[in-house]
């Protein structure tokens, strides 16, 4: 499993590229979708360029030689792409970056197409109204696309429990279309399309005051390796799979908003944990592992190949790499050598700090003198150029306007 070498406050990115490295229905889609590599947008010194292309090589870098750190060169070189407001050194979310990876894989489909991203990562939840109206009990069902679940984490120990409070009956009034009038509605929140890849964004900075000040919610949220989410379905049906096992996490270490610093762990297979902390690679139990303080925790669909079944073979090379893909590949690599356990330097050039104390390097979701970085942390992002424009397009009619009191259920209703 190769390290990824620090181009300059780009821990946020590391840790997304091995979150991604590691899903293996992602890998299979990249290597097998109608796209050709290179691509004649694949340019690095051209104002076009092409996400897949990218990912694809610094993915077979990556595998090629596991013991050795790998610069990602070809995405390093073009942060503007994904973002006008991204540059070597600047602080950025690793969460925002992963959308705007999405974003950008999705934009090299035709529109309207099947896309990599829709196959691994999208599934599908309904709104549900109910009329609270005695004698009524008329349901009404709006779908929405989904890509993760961001889950509130400020009144809850568990992400059992803010899967529970992000799928609650909460009280409403709305029209309902059998009563002719505006009544008292519960309204719910139900997954109906399993995903394969269940992305959970834990979140974990939350605004305070006028001032657009953020406070990073640093508590302990406890989860599991195993996910199941039948109970938050609407189809209860044996041969649907809401079962899931925790593959990758990524952490956000640092008290402070804007200083801090990102890492991923991945589970290789059922028994074998690393902390990838950028160039450096070390091997954690699973009980190490679960003690990390989640940002983002990605679940793979049970009966899901694991990373080292599918996608190395025995002689530690990716499988199906072409030979064009090793020699691309290989130019990505530095010459160092990185052992398990080895010291390597995080998101600046000082040495790596001793493992007792709080590894802090600047490298926070945001930039806090920058006036463009990105401050919403607490609501779902919303920018200029808003990578999830898609789905909030084809996630249908949206619900009717409403009035809310969350947390209080319709009547004695347990829908």
């Amino acid at each position: 499993v190769a390290g990824i070498v620090n181009e300059g406050n780009t821990c946020y990115l590391n840790a997304i590229l091995q979150s991604l490295t590691h899903t293996v229905p992602f890998v299979e889609a990249i290597r097998s979708c109608n796209h050709i590599t290179p691509c004649t947008n694949y340019d690095e010194r051209s104002v076009t360029y092409c996400a897949i292309c990218a990912l694809r090589d610094h993915i077979n870098a990556a595998l090629l030689t596991p013991r050795r750190p790998v610069k990602p060169r070809r995405l390093v070189n073009k942060l503007n792409y994904f973002s006008p407001h991204y540059s070597v050194g600047r602080q950025e979310d690793s969460h925002e970056f992963m959308l705007r990876v999405f974003a950008k894989i999705i934009a090299c489909f035709p529109d309207g197409a099947p896309n990599l991203v829709d196959t691994v990562f999208r599934g599908q939840t309904v709104s549900r109204l109910t009329c609270c109206t005695p004698n009524c009990d008329h349901l009404s069902d709006t779908p929405h696309p989904i890509m993760e679940f961001n889950l509130e984490i400020q009144n809850v120990d568990s992400v059992k429990g803010a899967i529970d409070s992000f799928t609650k009956v909460e009280k409403v009034e709305a029209n309902c279309e059998k009563c002719k009038e505006r009544v008292a509605m519960g309204k719910q929140l139900l997954l109906k399309e399993a995903p394969q890849i269940v992305v959970l964004h834990l979140k974990r900075f939350k605004e305070v005051g006028t001032c657009s000040t953020y406070k990073k919610i640093d508590k302990d949220v406890k989860y599991e390796v195993d996910l199941d989410l039948k109970e938050y379905t609407i189809n209860k049906e044996e041969n649907v799979k809401f079962k899931y096992d925790l593959y990758a996490i990524v952490v956000h270490s640092g008290k402070q908003l804007d200083l801090g610093h990102y890492y991923c762990i991945v589970c290789t297979d059922e028994d074998n944990w690393h902390k990838m902390n950028d160039a450096q690679v070390t091997r954690v139990t699973k009980e190490e592992a679960l003690e990390e303080p989640a940002y983002l925790l990605i679940y793979a669909q049970h009966g899901t190949p694991w990373f080292v079944s599918s996608v190395i073979n025995t002689e530690g090379k990716p499988v199906d790499a072409k030979p064009e893909e090793e020699n691309a590949a290989a130019k990505d690599h530095t010459p160092e050598k990185v052992d398990d356990g080895a010291t390597m330097d995080a998101c600046n050039d000082n040495a790596a700090k001793d493992d007792a104390q709080e590894n802090v390097d600047d490298c926070g979701p945001m930039n806090a003198s920058n006036e463009n970085a990105a401050t919403d942390h607490i609501e779902e992002r919303v920018f200029d150029d808003d990578p999830m424009d898609a789905y909030n397009e084809s996630a249908g009619p949206a619900d009717e306007e409403e009035s809310t009191d969350k947390g209080s259920p319709c009547g004695q209703k347990n829908l």
